[in-house]
């Protein structure tokens, strides 16, 4: 794409304007071999994607909501050499001390091109990019993937699906998601055309006409989310099946029933499906309209990928296991991020041997596939029975549908105790007068039902979501503590 850039005379004048391709832009500058890019377009960051592949250069992407203080307290410990971001925002976000070399203006709108100069630089950042967790955990970690673990998954992901030149894909996601950028990268490894649709708004009867209109389109990259929500629309489902040879998710997982629900919508498709975070791209990887009969597990381990369980004495003693040998899933493998902005954080996640803790539970099943049992942190022991909390709050939504996305349960270990778990049903109340104790009464005894005693807590505000819309479980933890200490 062509951009309209003017330099910045020394007495800070604007010179005239000339236009450049980005790449010839960024070649008038040798020394540039990092570029922290904040509220940019989508079609500058696609460029700037292609070029950081290219010719090495490490790349941040942010939006000014994932500036948290984490981030901007450690800016400068990345060798970052360049930003780029809107002028407008240049003061708020703290960086008018730095030196403007290039103002750019991009769809009318004036961007300015900063070098920084003052850096006093701890990690290199280059050959990699920097993405932010989803933040399910309560905090969003930044993680440094390097460019070889994306290349290596894209590689891994174009020969499952068979992709050619022919192929044209749509990626209906986030641009900062490590799951979009691989999809990206695949599509360039195989020189074939795709089309991005942006997924952070909400989902877009307009956007999803616009993949029906689009002229010979092979294959969709999206979330299971947003698929799901597009599949329920039944008028889209046969176009969707006639159409597309291929459907590739990633991220979060999906029960039986609703992969069997995205199958029987899409007779004619290949839907292939993998279990993976920002910190390893792909792990697991399968076609489950090949694979109907495995739909209760994950997968089997993606190329380069070695998963194991750890035995579950190696997990903290609150869990018992003695009816199924689950564990944590230990990963290691050729997708693997370099780590965490937080060294100690990343120190902690990995085993002597080079394995990831993913913070999940499962098993491996005889052939192979990779069975998903919930999180660590979500499954406790309760008087010698183990409880999912995600499950609990589904079992009682299924009854009372009135609760969907307001209650999350919440367990937490009594003080000076290893086994002895408090259990918190967390509802949304708008008006604390409409409290009833009949309905507190009647969700103790559902719970009791099940062999669980519960403790009701009331909040007025809505929970915090992650950017994948998911309740933050970290942020509704912290809240759970300061009111036990309170």
């Amino acid at each position: 794409m062509k951009l309209e850039f003017r330099p910045i005379n020394i007495d800070g004048s604007l010179k005239k304007y000339r236009q450049l391709d980005l790449e010839d832009f960024l070649s008038l500058n040798d020394e540039i071999h990092s570029i922290l890019c904040i509220n940019c377009p989508e079609e500058i960051i696609l460029s700037l994607l292609k070029i950081s592949f290219e010719k090495d250069i490490g790349l941040s992407i942010l939006k000014t909501n994932n500036l948290i203080s984490e981030f901007k307290n450690n800016i400068l410990k990345f060798k970052f050499k360049f930003l780029l971001l809107p002028q407008f925002e240049l003061n708020s976000l703290g960086f008018s001390k730095y030196k403007i070399i290039y103002k750019l203006f991009i769809n009318e709108i004036e961007y300015d091109f900063i070098k920084l100069i003052e850096i006093g630089s701890e990690l290199e950042f280059k050959k990699s990019i920097l993405l932010f967790t989803s933040g399910s955990s309560g905090v969003r970690k930044i993680v440094n993937i390097s460019h070889k673990a994306i290349i290596n998954c894209s590689k891994f992901m174009a020969k499952q699906m068979s992709m050619t030149p022919l192929d044209k894909e749509v990626i209906y996601a986030q641009l900062d998601h490590a799951f979009c950028l691989g999809r990206i990268l695949s599509c360039g490894l195989v020189s074939n055309p795709f089309c991005f649709l942006n997924s952070s708004v909400m989902l877009k009867p307009s956007s999803i006409e616009k993949i029906m209109k689009l002229k010979k389109v092979s294959g969709l990259s999206t979330m299971p989310s947003v698929l799901f929500s597009i599949l329920s629309i039944e008028k889209y489902s046969l176009d969707f099946s006639n159409k597309l040879r291929y459907i590739q998710m990633g991220g979060m997982f999906l029960p039986a029933d609703r992969k069997q629900f995205i199958i029987d919508r899409l007779p004619n498709t290949k839907i292939f499906l993998n279990y993976g975070m920002t910190e390893y791209m792909r792990a697991t990887f399968y076609d489950i309209s090949k694979y109907q009969h495995k739909l209760n597990t994950e997968g089997y381990p993606a190329d380069d990928t070695e998963i194991k369980i750890s035995n579950y004495e190696n997990l903290d003693n609150t869990h018992d296991f003695k009816d199924e040998k689950i564990g944590e899933i230990l990963i290691k493998g050729a997708h693997l991020c370099e780590g965490y902005l937080n060294k100690k954080e990343w120190d902690k996640r990995i085993t002597k041997e080079g394995f990831f803790k993913t913070g999940d539970l499962g098993l491996i099943n005889n052939d192979g596939f990779l069975i998903h049992k919930g999180r660590k942190d979500k499954t406790f022991n309760f008087q010698g029975k183990l409880f999912n909390s995600d499950n609990l709050a589904d079992e009682l939504i299924k009854k009372y549908s009135y609760l969907k996305d307001k209650i999350i349960i919440f367990p937490i270990r009594k003080e000076n105790s290893l086994k002895d778990y408090e259990v918190f049903v967390c509802l949304i109340k708008e008006d604390f007068s409409t409290i009833n104790r009949e309905e507190e009464i009647t969700l103790k005894k559902f719970y009791r039902s099940l062999g669980l005693t519960v403790s009701i807590k009331y909040f007025k505000f809505n929970f915090p979501r992650t950017q994948n819309g998911k309740i933050s479980y970290g942020e509704i933890k912290k809240v759970l503590l300061d009111i036990n200490k309170g």
